[in-house]
């Protein structure tokens, strides 16, 4: 993917972890749109509003974040 068309992806990171790795890696590769949450339903209202070129999301999030419900 040319370096310009990732500048301008929207990318969407589920994680109850430590983001800053992830989005360290993800600034590295060039993506400069970022949103991250930490639930399944932050993710899910984020989507509504948002049409995300990728979306990276962990399936066990923490009890009662279930990354499952995004699925």
């Amino acid at each position: 993917m040319a370096k310009e068309k990732i500048r301008s992806e929207k990318v969407l990171v589920v994680d109850d972890q430590a983001q800053s790795y992830l989005k360290f890696s993800l600034d590295k590769l060039g993506f400069r749109h970022m949103i991250f949450v930490t639930t399944a339903q932050a993710a899910i209202r984020e989507c509504e509003s948002t049409r995300f070129d990728l979306i990276l999301c962990s399936y066990n999030l923490s009890k009662g974040k279930d990354g499952f419900y995004l699925y």
